[in-house]
């Protein structure tokens, strides 16, 4: 199209409610997009642009699958949207984070997470404000909602935002088994425990 870019890359995933799912969201999100640039008559000196990626993993009985949004339709620079779908597949059921979990272990999580993002901060350069960081690594479902188990621990996403700025993107913590017990389920541990921090790069800002 001449006003603006789709593009979509979905893999599909081996459970049918799953893949369902992620299909929905997808088109509800293309409809959005299209009315956003049909409503803005199609003035932008810029193209639009809308772009959705999954990447799914699995471990265990879980299959969980990340999907990115990414799309512009004016401003400074794109806007981002995240979402992770969990599985269990002997379940046959949805888990949302506070499932991980054993009772009352929330503060300990915290205390965990809070050691590994400042860590992360170090590394990288950031200067983390405090009272961003307290607001956006609260134990709640909605905080964790972008999670995923593999073979060295619990990674855990914040999106730009949640607890630092646009320009240092995403960051992305893996807690190693070993400092987990006490804190996640004992169906969900795994006798490996390697550590390791990354982040993933972002797409740049428009002008």
């Amino acid at each position: 199209n001449e006003f603006y870019d789709i593009k979509i890359d979905f893999e599909k995933t081996k459970i049918k409610d799953l893949n369902n799912k992620i299909e929905e969201y997808i088109k509800n999100k293309e409809n959005e997009f299209i009315a956003i640039v049909d409503e803005s008559g199609k003035v932008q000196t810029s193209k639009y642009n809308l772009i959705i990626n999954t990447e799914t993993k699995e471990f265990k009985n879980l299959v969980s699958t990340h999907v990115l949004t990414f799309y512009f339709t004016g401003g400074a620079h794109y806007v981002r949207e995240d979402i992770t779908h969990v599985y269990n597949v002997d379940e046959k059921k949805y888990i949302n984070f506070s499932g991980l979990l054993i009772k009352d272990s929330e503060d300990l999580l915290k205390n965990v997470v809070l050691k590994y993002l400042y860590k992360y901060g170090e590394e990288k350069g950031i200067l983390f404000n405090d009272w961003q960081v307290e607001d956006g690594t609260k134990i709640t479902d909605k905080n964790y909602e972008n999670f995923y188990l593999d073979n060295n621990g619990l990674n855990i996403l914040f999106p730009p935002y949640q607890v630092a700025s646009w320009a240092d993107g995403e960051i992305k913590i893996e807690i190693s088994y070993d400092k987990l017990k006490g804190i996640l389920k004992e169906e969900y541990l795994d006798n490996d425990s390697n550590t390791s921090i990354d982040t993933i790069i972002k797409p740049g800002s428009r002008d």
